[in-house]
């Protein structure tokens, strides 16, 4: 299966444009807005009873380090999400009917009764597509960065905390399950969004360091000990990091479409054909994508 540049880089994948409202309503996997309520209902009372409880235990932990905005962006994802899939169940009108790119819509302007119009996202959906982008990818980067560089230095105590393994691990396994059960599209592009929040951090950072509150994040980020690591450190998280892992979780949403097609549920429509005379299942698909 394949993409193409030409399609990946339209200036309307940029804005949160390029999606159907219903990935946002219904799993990758059935249609049931339900049964995906009740999905997101669960996976989202389960995160913030996780993050209350790490906000109650404050007290052990800093507001300043990577893993508890990590744990925060993902809290605001899954409330997000959820208030989304409320709102999908409860609108009077919902798209029925194979689902196309919205590219493949020539007019727009024009509605039918009980037919939702394609690529027309309101801010709500917009918002919970750009947390999604920046949970996923925050999860990605803190849980192997402390595995690797923080917890040896730590008590095995302290590394078997039950919030420690929530946030360090449980959190990334929420986000993984949550990226192959919903059916929100991953854009290449996207990156930017992930740099811009990594270039947030990273000046909240030093004014951390020079407002006196602390100089030492983690053991590799001191600016006390070593400014220009620190400052190196910074600047490759700010520009590199994110365009690894959003590639990683680019092609995880390729292998997520190339199963949902071995399945027999991604066919895709004749974009030319009038989609009312054909009772073909829903697909959330890319159509640049090709076996």
């Amino acid at each position: 299966m394949a993409t193409s540049c030409g399609y990946e880089f339209q200036l309307r994948h940029f804005r949160f444009e390029s999606a159907d409202e219903s990935n946002f309503y219904e799993s990758q996997w059935t249609t049931c807005k339900t049964v995906f309520v009740i999905y997101r209902t669960v996976i989202f009372l389960f995160h913030w009873g996780w993050l209350i409880a790490g906000w109650v235990l404050a007290k052990l932990d800093h507001y300043y380090t990577l893993t508890n905005w990590s744990v925060f962006f993902t809290g605001l994802y899954f409330l997000f999400a959820f208030v989304t899939s409320i709102y999908g169940i409860t609108i009077k009108k919902e798209y029925s009917g194979p689902k196309t790119d919205p590219t493949l819509v020539t007019d727009q302007s024009s509605t039918t009764s009980g037919i939702l119009k394609q690529g027309k996202l309101n801010i709500l959906h917009q918002v919970t597509w750009f947390l999604h982008v920046i949970s996923t990818t925050y999860a990605l980067y803190v849980v192997p960065v402390y595995w690797v560089t923080v917890a040896p230095s730590q008590t095995a105590e302290k590394r078997a905390m039950p919030i420690s393994v929530y946030k360090h691990a449980v959190q990334l396994v929420l986000l993984l399950i949550d990226f192959f059960v919903a059916a929100i599209p991953t854009r290449w592009v996207h990156v930017v969004y992930s740099q811009l929040m990594a270039f947030a951090y990273a000046i909240m950072v030093v004014i951390v360091h020079f407002a006196g509150v602390s100089s030492r994040v983690y053991g590799f980020l001191d600016f006390e000990k070593n400014a220009g690591t620190a400052v190196g450190i910074l600047i490759a998280a700010t520009l590199l990091a994110p365009v690894i892992l959003h590639s990683i979780y680019f092609g995880l949403y390729h292998l997520r479409m190339l199963i949902h097609r071995s399945t027999g549920n991604g066919r895709e429509p004749d974009a030319a054909t009038d989609s009312s005379k054909h009772n073909a299942a829903p697909s959330h698909d890319n159509p640049a994508f090709s076996l």
